[in-house]
């Protein structure tokens, strides 16, 4: 068996001595004098000098208890590092593709993770050699149990920035994954528990951080939004102890497992047992999982408040509950449905100058006048019960043959149905394109539709091991029409201009009339003046949809 965990440990490909230069520490005494005098809060220079460090000691010559000492004492100042790095993702997912600068900060952590990963896997590699020699001491196990437990504990915080950022892991990260907790399993110590103070639990053992990476995997974390995700991976480190890893399927059926392919470069998939399964096969067995989910679903339900239920301190209702019953889906009902992936071209506006532009036909030109009727508009509106628009120019959306200026040039993507209203969206990474982040408003024509409908952006996230950046829209019913929003600016005697959006009454969805105004508009009875095919004053009634850069809201005609 332990032949085995040295083939597994063999293909992660771990640095060895290289003759480089030394580290300013190869004792826990000299790395302790070493770390006062690096300044810490400049989280920049402290991340590339502890990677520095890191690397040289990943190449030196170091006896296990010793490599393993001075990791353990290096665990704190890393995290306080990464914790200040991240903060600014916690609260908002930054767009996507990433920016530069985030990008080579996510590498740079990347790197320092990755680091203090293998030097944990040094140490489970000269726990492998013993084994194999057949001197492995009780000691020498507890390290390996150490050891395992804090490289995948590394690999789980690795996925968890992926999540944070929206990235999802290329296949290298899941084979890595795999065979750390395969040698875990070879060297019989991935159930050994062992302290885990700086991510807040009281024991973990090998076995329970890889659960947990792949529970979270399964949640489909690039969906969520920063909160959601932290409660999610709070959940799932919560639980993890409730699902054992099985080298059968388990007997009852009624509860899908969660097959994991340890030879595989995916994350796992709900898949019927095959008749033979090869031994590379592992099954999680969801059965415990589920009655606790449920059991907190019907507290909910009854008022207890996810505090008491140990939900997590940020958890507040009904979003705990609309959140765990999505989650209970994901883990204990056999996953998403297939969607269709036949994918098919589409076109994209990414930005609401450019939508505006091609639903409208012209650019955008501020009304100046005063939004008070003049003598013909009275008369117009008390003859046919609207105001002539008065626009010059084009009057209709953007012929195709158009010339467009470069600035509202659309996208081009591939679409895949997923429902009636719902499309999934893809394109590659390199190819040039806006940036983007959920909840904000596109246009897209998808092949052979008459023109423009608007969409919100669900989720979108990069894919690094298809290089391509995901996206998921819902599809707002109805044909836009372009308009122009005019409301009094408060406490003075000026009006405000912008663009906007009316989606027209859509009866077959019992769905009325919607206006799209720019983000902070909405106010209850809020007069706006729209002008479109016709003029007419209208009061806000009702949000209905408030997006990243848009508010979509019910509103009532001003007698």
């Amino acid at each position: 068996m332990s032949s085995i965990a040295g083939n597994a440990l063999a293909n992660l490909a771990l640095p060895s001595p290289d003759g480089g230069p030394a580290p300013q520490f190869t004792s826990l005494a000299d790395c302790k004098r070493w770390l006062a005098d690096l300044a810490i809060t400049n989280t920049a220079l402290a991340r590339d000098q502890l990677l520095q460090q890191l690397e040289r000691l990943n190449r030196h010559p170091l006896p296990a208890a010793e490599r393993l000492a001075i990791l353990e004492f290096l665990r704190s100042p890393l995290h306080f590092i990464h914790d200040e790095w991240l903060r600014p993702c916690l609260l908002q997912r930054p767009e996507l593709p990433l920016a530069a600068a985030t990008e080579a900060g996510f590498a740079a952590m990347h790197m320092l993770w990755q680091a203090l990963a293998s030097g944990y896997l040094l140490v489970l590699q000269n726990a492998g050699a013993a084994a194999t020699a057949s001197q492995s001491s009780a000691d020498e196990r507890t390290q390996a149990a150490l050891a395992a437990t804090r490289a995948l504990a590394t690999m789980r915080s690795i996925h968890l920035d992926h999540c944070h950022l929206g990235l999802l892991p290329d296949p290298d990260f899941w084979q890595r994954l795999h065979r750390i907790h395969h040698a875990a399993e070879c060297l019989d110590v991935s159930q050994l528990a062992v302290a885990d103070k700086p991510a807040g639990m009281a024991a973990l053992t090998a076995a329970g951080a890889y659960v947990e990476t792949l529970l979270l995997a399964a949640a489909q974390p690039h969906e969520l939004q920063p909160k959601q995700l932290d409660n999610v991976a709070y959940w799932a480190r919560r639980w993890a102890a409730k699902v054992p890893l099985l080298l059968q399927p388990p007997e009852d059926p009624r509860t899908p497992p969660l097959c994991i392919d340890l030879s595989g470069s995916t994350a796992g998939a709900y898949a019927q047992p095959p008749a033979s399964p090869p031994a590379s096969l592992r099954w999680l067995d969801l059965r415990a999982l589920r009655k606790t989910i449920k059991q907190r679903l019907v507290k909910l339900g009854e008022g207890v408040s996810p505090q008491e239920l140990k939900l997590g301190k940020g958890c507040v209702q009904p979003d705990c509950e609309l959140l765990l019953r999505r989650v209970y889906r994901d883990w204990c009902k056999g996953g998403r449905p297939a969607i269709d992936t036949t994918s098919r071209p589409c076109e994209l506006l990414t930005r609401i100058e450019s939508i505006h532009f091609q639903l409208s036909g012209k650019p955008f030109n501020p009304v100046r006048q005063s939004i008070y009727l003049d003598k013909r508009a009275h008369e117009e509106l008390a003859t046919f019960g609207h105001v002539a628009t008065r626009a010059a120019g084009a009057t209709g959306a953007v012929d195709n043959a158009a010339i467009v200026p470069p600035e509202h040039a659309s996208e081009h993507w591939q679409a895949a149905a997923g429902s009636l209203v719902d499309l999934q969206l893809q394109r590659p990474l390199a190819q040039p394109g806006s940036a983007l982040t959920a909840g904000r408003l596109i246009g897209v024509r998808q092949q052979h539709a008459p023109g423009w409908q608007l969409a919100r952006i669900g989720w979108i996230a990069s894919d690094l091991g298809t290089a391509s950046l995901r996206a998921s829209i819902r599809l707002l019913p109805g044909t836009p029409q372009a308009v122009s929003l005019i409301r009094a600016v408060e406490g003075t005697s000026k009006t405000e201009h912008c663009r906007g959006f009316h989606l027209p009454a859509v009866p077959g969805l019992e769905q009325a009339a919607t206006l799209l105004t720019p983000t902070g508009w909405f106010r209850p009875g809020q007069p706006i003046e729209i002008q479109g095919e016709r003029s007419q004053k209208v009061r806000l009634s009702k949000l209905l949809e408030r997006g990243a850069d848009f508010e979509r809201c019910a509103y009532e005609p001003i007698a």
